[in-house]
């Protein structure tokens, strides 16, 4: 079959095999996420789209959920304070921010992203907003490109200018001090979902970039297979940590409203430790004791292991990338990965 028709069967396979049940833009299996009932029907304004169609579709500790029933955006309804972000992000795991706990897979990962960017290089200039570690800095550095980086973290900018790395703001995105059209390319890898209006900094990297030029972002997916699975239970929906959570079609949207003329968008990846997890803890018999921390889902440690794994081998790598030709065509991934390229 041709990959279109393919992927079709397989997305009507999929929805036969675990009885998806739609519930406006969000799906359940029926009969697991009893917990996760509507606590509210009450119709708020989707921040993306600014369609009236979002409703409440319940809590995550203090924060109520909305999802669009428009664009199938899922957010914090009411973001959290300045101050509250400022507390979050002061206890933030910023230890992270190096280079030597970045796992060799990721950068191979990383080069296959910067080795897509030759094709937009005509100033030379590469700017990455929010670069954490510094690891695709370093790989597009090695690549010839003149590198530039963002952060709010102290800890991670003094690490990013030990490894020589010059030109690096401890800034906010949208007081740094570029002339417009600057960049060929401006890269943005998780940092969308933590901004409590994102659409104002996707704009920005419109303004900065120059003709032709391309913003690449990444960010989960809050239409994957994930959060249809496990609902409010998925452990990426977390706010204050994750205020926004975009679908494949609010996310072009937003950058198609903010000032991109091309945009496309692969959904890939997905961490079926965690659905397991879910189950486990789910029909765990009634009145037996949890195994140690059973109660709790390290996303990132598993989601590490299960990549180095694949990685690992040829079979493996075959998998993944037979896995992804799926979750691509379904648009089902739990990851977006997005290319806006500006007109000109």
């Amino acid at each position: 079959l041709p990959i279109p028709q393919f992927t079709t069967v397989i997305r009507q396979g999929i929805q036969r095999t675990i009885k998806l049940r739609p519930c406006p833009q969000l799906y359940i299996i029926e009969g697991v996420l009893e917990s996760n009932k509507f606590k509210s029907n009450s119709e708020v304004v989707c921040p993306i789209c600014a369609s009236p169609r979002a409703r409440v579709i319940g809590a995550k500790g203090a924060y109520d959920i909305g999802r669009c029933r428009a664009c199938g955006h899922l957010f914090s309804v009411t973001p959290p304070t300045p101050e509250t972000l400022k507390e979050f992000y002061r206890v933030y795991s910023y230890e992270v921010y190096d280079l030597s706990r970045v796992p060799a897979f990721a950068f191979a990962v990383l080069n296959d992203e910067v080795t897509a960017f030759e094709p937009y290089r005509k100033t030379n200039r590469f700017l990455e907003v929010g670069f954490g570690a510094g690891a695709m800095l370093q790989v597009a550095q090695r690549r010839g490109w003149e590198t530039y980086g963002i952060e709010t973290s102290s800890m991670a900018v003094q690490k990013a200018q030990g490894k020589g790395h010059a030109a690096i703001l401890e800034v906010d995105f949208l007081a740094a001090p570029y002339p417009e059209g600057h960049f060929d390319v401006i890269v943005a890898l998780g940092v969308l979902e933590h901004l409590p209006d994102p659409l104002p900094v996707i704009g920005h990297a419109a303004r900065l970039l120059s003709p032709g030029g391309v913003f690449y972002a990444t960010t989960p997916n809050g239409a994957g297979i994930s959060p249809r699975l496990l609902g409010l239970d998925w452990s990426t929906l977390c706010p204050p940590e994750h205020i926004h959570l975009f679908s494949p079609k609010s996310l072009e949207l937003a950058l198609a409203q903010r000032g991109f003329s091309k945009v496309s968008i692969a959904c890939e990846g997905t961490n079926p430790h965690e659905v397991l997890h879910h189950l486990r803890r789910k029909f765990r018999p009634k009145g037996g004791i949890p195994a140690g921390n059973e109660n709790v889902f390290d996303h990132g440690t598993t989601s590490t292991s299960l990549n180095q794994q694949l990685m690992s081998n040829r079979a493996g790598n075959t998998f993944k990338k037979l896995a992804n030709v799926v979750l691509r065509g379904t648009r089902l991934g739990d990851t977006l990965k997005a290319f806006g390229t500006k007109g000109g």
